[in-house]
């Protein structure tokens, strides 16, 4: 993630000189100083509202991070523990700014615990950690349960799910499960990876295991035939990807995830199509990072 875009910050120059242009000419042909008057503080408003984010996260990287963050990821975030010490630099400098710009809160009243709060986080970041330019796929933030599993109807402590990804809405985690699934050595399951991929496959509007806004350019057709293969092997049960991923193409993608980002080994063993292009998708590749051999940039 960046503290600036430079589009971001090319458009509000662009605006700004527009309506000082437009209140300089107003005042021309009015002869009153009312039309700038007013469009300086348009203006200087729409610059502090606009550069509050920026000023946001650059004041959210320039704090330290906090020992016992560190402490708690390497002890619990296996993918963080295993990273050169360069790209935890970029890890935490994400970590920081995602908690400082994204919320994070408990169902009505409930207040998450610290390490729930932080691995819920840290879930995000990883999938980000292969593309600085990336955003986080969740604008509403990630909302936490209490207990283990809530229903469809959103009521804690009844029914089997875990997490959700609502098309429009934060993304929705029990807290037992973020803090079972974080644990070293990892499980081949993770909720917060999980719906963070189906995040990254609803910004086009569709959840259908085909995640266009994040595509890399030309890989389209592969991509398309690797998990068509890929789906027919779950529901033959030829797969070591568990039998929910053979629900449909998107659920593929998101169980897919989990086990590219825990057990990347018998991944790239077991479904080596599969492995490569979430390889270029995510632009990292786990099982070098695991094992210590290379830097994680492709």
């Amino acid at each position: 993630m960046k503290t600036l875009y430079r589009i971001d910050l090319i458009f509000s120059i662009v605006y700004i000189l527009i309506v000082l242009s437009a209140g300089i000419f107003l005042s021309l042909v009015l002869r009153s100083y009312l039309p700038l008057l007013l469009a300086v503080v348009f203006a200087f408003f729409y610059g502090y509202f606009l550069s509050r984010k920026t000023f946001r996260r650059i004041s959210a990287v320039r704090r330290a991070f906090p020992e016992s963050w560190r402490r708690l990821l390497t002890e619990r975030a296996y993918f963080y523990s295993k990273l050169p010490p360069e790209e935890k630099r970029i890890f935490e400098n994400n970590l920081k700014i995602f908690l400082a710009d994204f919320p994070i809160r408990g169902r009505r009243g409930f207040q998450p615990s610290r390490e729930a709060r932080l691995l819920a986080a840290a879930g995000v970041v990883t999938l980000l950690q292969g593309h600085p330019e990336w955003e986080p796929p969740t604008p509403d933030g990630i909302l936490i349960y209490p207990g283990e599993r809530f229903d469809e109807d959103y009521n804690p402590g009844r029914g089997n799910i875990t997490g959700m990804a609502p098309y429009r809405g934060p993304m929705i985690l029990s807290e037992k499960r973020i803090l079972e699934d974080f644990v070293i050595p990892p499980p081949p399951f993770n909720v917060v990876y999980h719906e963070t991929a189906h995040f990254f496959d609803w910004e086009d509007g569709r959840a259908e295991g085909f995640p266009l806004n994040r595509m890399p350019p030309g890989l389209e057709e592969e991509w398309m035939e690797v998990f068509e293969n890929e789906l027919e092997r779950v529901r033959k049960g030829e797969s070591i990807l568990r039998d929910y991923a053979g629900t449909g193409p998107g659920e593929l993608f998101a169980v897919a995830t989990e086990v590219f980002f825990t057990t990347p080994f018998s991944m790239k063993k077991h479904h080596p199509r599969l492995f490569r292009i979430l390889k270029l998708f995510y632009n990292l590749n786990p099982a070098a990072i695991f094992s210590g051999k290379s830097q994680k940039r492709l």
